[in-house]
């Protein structure tokens, strides 16, 4: 009885999740849902999903945490992301099968004058967002393929 109270909870969990990705992205949100078929299939599907260029996840939830830095009162969507934003969090954290880096790592970003003004030798700041990155610098050089979408008025 036990077993089967976890199971359901974990279940409520990955719709939960899933679905919060169907405001701003449905048809990703099918597909990690597809692939859910265990824990560590959705722990795998969390993280692809936000690494995956083709769906522009990264862009519209860091801008999403983004905006919220900068005294922006979020939109629904934004707030819709909560779910997929701290499961996302809790696995970079916690779950011991994802490997670390060990490798020097390359990340191509795109960014206004005033954000670059901020990287000075020595300053320590932090943005509200999740970054990736590769250890093969070819690939970093053409990502990301979309600039970050304009902040909505």
């Amino acid at each position: 009885m036990k077993t089967s109270i976890v199971k359901d909870m974990w279940i409520a969990v990955m719709n939960k999740t899933c679905d919060s990705l169907e405001s701003v992205k449905e048809e990703v949100s099918l597909d990690l849902k597809r692939k859910s078929v265990s824990k560590e299939c959705f722990f795998a599907g969390i993280i692809n999903t936000y690494t995956n260029e083709a769906t522009y996840l990264y862009t519209d939830l860091n801008t999403a945490l983004r905006r919220q830095t900068l005294g922006y009162c979020p939109a629904s969507d934004d707030l819709a992301l909560g779910p997929y934003i701290v499961i996302y969090q809790l696995l970079l954290l916690f779950w011991d099968e994802l490997e670390k880096e060990s490798q020097q790592t390359y990340r191509r970003m795109i960014l206004c004058d005033k954000d670059v003004a901020k990287y000075k030798k020595g300053v320590k700041f932090s943005w509200q967002c999740f970054v990736s990155s590769t250890i093969d610098k070819h690939c970093a050089t053409p990502f990301p393929t979309r600039a970050p979408l304009k902040r909505r008025s």
